[in-house]
């Protein structure tokens, strides 16, 4: 029988995870769900799934600080993005010296003594996120138990199953070298796909509910009596401090009041954007959301505002840097931020509502560190430069640096590979990748029906059988 492992943890697709674990289960499939609280059990009633649960929080309580020497060699990199998530979220707050170095080392032995004494098939979940789905696929690796992260495409209607994007780059690449021949309807459809790439935008932005900067709707927005008597039990009588939640209503009550920040940071940094982006030469600087995988994971040695520090500092005079803000991000990171950026030489600061891929044609190329702007870019045939890891760095035009010492590097790839055509090549590239998706649509904002269970269901079968 297929054995798999379902994460589940304090997220807003956990009810979405619920219902897939009872579906594979149905069709013969020995669910195992590993959770990482009893926060979670209760809030979701993972026990109505009837599966196996395995809980961090129980599992952490009975060590007595004595490690397998399995986890030994392993890092403290897996525990980061929680760590970075509370810088924001303020919600974690232990008693002990080394509380992260507790939880990391914790989560290894955790996930070492479940996978070493029983055999998995795979591992689900979104694509490497957290702690407890980052140290999952670090040891499922090892055991090679095969990891399936859910994954939005920046395809339109597509999904894909990955891991990390260094593991989805060295996919995309090793697909493109035995691509076949490409069919003429299938040609037709990347070929629109990339000419048209200007007037696109991946599902996932339109779907994050995140360019709204009205706190009202986000503050005031229905939730399930569960969910709020759970908060309210966690936080009064919770034994333990949970590294993904804290303290959950403190965490609540400091997610709203970001909200509310933002609101009045928008209003106040309308008159920092430069209306005059364009009259010299500039590259674009995308800014990020945070907190969120795509930096505190996959660039996880760099911040924002020393990178572009860095970039400011090293551009040729008479060329200028655009930091365009995130739509869904902008006002996040207090006025100060933008303050600081803006004293800096050769900075312009743009409006988020900008077209990006107006400022993409236009520019010299893309600095970034993980951004989905790269990614278009390059389809524009614009060279670009990336501090992290990302599903398209195995594009020619892409110029991986590996400290702030390579932005000398990457300003001579911009120079190379300026006006070059990668056309036909970006069509074979983007078939690659095609390749590996599936049609799906991912909206985890609004409930999802009985049918996206069973696509995912059937695509996870589908792919166990190596299909």
């Amino acid at each position: 029988m297929v054995k798999g492992v379902i994460l589940i943890n304090n997220a807003i697709f956990s009810p979405v995870f619920k219902r897939l674990a009872m579906e594979l289960k149905n069709n013969n499939i020995d669910i195992t769900i590993v959770t990482d609280s009893d926060f979670s059990i209760r809030k979701y009633k993972l026990y109505e799934t009837g599966c196996e649960i395995i809980c961090f929080e129980n599992y952490e309580s009975t060590l007595k600080n004595s490690h397998d020497e399995l986890t030994f060699g392993y890092d403290s990199w897996n525990v980061h993005a929680d760590y970075d998530r509370d810088n924001y979220y303020h919600s974690v707050n232990p008693k002990e010296n080394n509380f992260w170095g507790n939880v990391s080392r914790n989560l290894y032995d955790f996930f070492e003594n479940i996978f070493k004494d029983k055999v998995f098939d795979f591992v689900f979940y979104e694509n490497v996120s957290n702690g407890l789905a980052y140290t999952a696929a670090k040891v499922a690796e090892k055991y090679d138990v095969e990891y399936l992260g859910l994954t939005a495409s920046r395809l339109p209607g597509k999904s894909l199953f990955s891991t990390l994007d260094d593991s989805l780059s060295r996919e995309i690449m090793q697909c493109l070298e035995k691509l076949p021949e490409l069919s003429q309807e299938k040609y037709s459809e990347i070929k629109k796909y990339v000419t048209n790439i200007q007037h696109i935008q991946p599902d996932y932005m339109k779907n994050n509910g995140l360019s709204s900067i009205n706190f009202m709707s986000k503050v005031f927005k229905k939730r399930d009596f569960t969910f709020i008597t759970e908060t309210i039990r966690q936080t009064f009588v919770g034994k333990s401090v949970l590294f993904q939640v804290g303290n959950p209503l403190l965490k609540s009550f400091y997610m709203n009041f970001r909200e509310v920040k933002r609101w009045f940071c928008v209003k106040k940094i309308k008159n920092l954007f430069n209306d005059d982006l364009t009259s010299q030469p500039f590259y674009l600087y995308p800014l990020h959301y945070h907190p969120e995988s795509s930096t505190s994971i996959l660039a996880k040695f760099y911040d924002e505002y020393n990178l572009i520090r860095n970039l400011a500092f090293s551009l040729p005079q008479g060329k200028c840097l655009v930091v365009k803000d995130h739509i869904s991000a902008t006002g996040y990171e207090g006025l100060e931020f933008y303050k600081k950026i803006l004293k800096l030489p050769n900075v312009k600061l743009a409006n988020p509502n900008l077209n990006s891929k107006e400022l993409i044609k236009k520019s010299l190329g893309v600095f970034t560190l993980t951004s989905t702007v790269g990614y278009e870019a390059v389809l524009m045939n614009k060279p670009v430069a990336v501090f992290g890891d990302v599903f398209y760095m195995g594009h020619p035009l892409v110029y991986q640096c590996r400290g702030y010492r390579d932005i000398s590097s990457a300003l001579e790839h911009f120079e190379l590979n300026h006006n070059t055509d990668y056309s036909q090549y970006n069509i074979k590239f983007v078939g690659a990748y095609d390749a590996l998706c599936f049609p799906l649509v991912i909206n985890y904002a609004t409930p999802s029906g009985d049918e996206f269970i069973k696509n995912v269901s059937a695509e996870i079968l589908r792919k166990l059988k190596g299909q």
